[in-house]
């Protein structure tokens, strides 16, 4: 697991999250896809997108994405990135309650990080 970690580390300390996208003239970037989807966290097969789709239902939630980041125990550690709809407010306390009761404890992200 560790092998895997490495390869998708870069010298500058950037991680691979496996997001496909395009960059803008204007400097703009939109994710147009994903290369890869699996997020392996201590030995258990994580699908994004099951996630992704929780969180998008939530009120105040614009849009979200679910990547795995590396982490030192378990390979990978799920990271919920949310934009919450203007004006809305987002809270961790509301996602992770809903969270909690949808999905498995090994499935729910360990960090959110909310733009509003």
């Amino acid at each position: 697991m560790l092998e895997k970690i490495a390869e998708e580390l870069r010298a500058d300390g950037s991680f691979i999250t496996g997001d496909l996208g395009l960059i803008h003239e204007d400097g703009y970037v939109t994710i147009v896809g994903r290369n890869k989807d699996l997020i392996i966290s201590g030995g258990y097969n994580i699908y994004s997108k099951e996630i992704e789709l929780i969180l998008d239902d939530q009120p105040g939630v614009l849009e979200s994405a679910v990547i795995g980041v590396p982490h030192p125990d378990f390979g990978e550690s799920v990271v919920g990135l949310i934009v919450a709809k203007p004006g809305a407010t987002v809270t961790t306390e509301n996602i992770m309650a809903v969270l909690g009761k949808k999905l498995a404890r090994f499935k729910q992200p360990k960090k959110h990080h909310c733009d509003v």
